[in-house]
């Protein structure tokens, strides 16, 4: 089975959650192409909680896509048979 996984970014509060992602690997025993939106968003420093630099999404989804991130509009739908969204929507 072939699987794409959508990605939002890389942290807690800042997109997906570094531990459900990994998780998500673990769990499923399929073949996986993680993507993401190529688009800047707003941030917050976590420490201050003062608005930070803007961040990339697929720039900070590719820290665990583990090489393989792939920029949402370029995946071609009808090759994957499911779609895992780590952590639900």
């Amino acid at each position: 089975m072939n699987c794409l996984v959508l990605l939002a970014g890389c942290g807690l509060g800042d997109g997906s959650c570094i531990e459900e992602v990994v998780l998500t690997y673990a769990k499923y025993h399929c073949s996986y192409t993680p993507a993401a939106e190529n688009i800047s968003v707003p941030s917050i420093d976590h420490l201050t909680e003062q608005p930070g630099e803007p961040r990339n999404i697929l720039t900070e989804s590719a820290r665990i896509g583990r090489g393989q991130i792939q920029p949402l509009n370029s995946v071609i739908l009808d090759e994957y048979d499911a779609l895992i969204l780590p952590g639900g929507i």
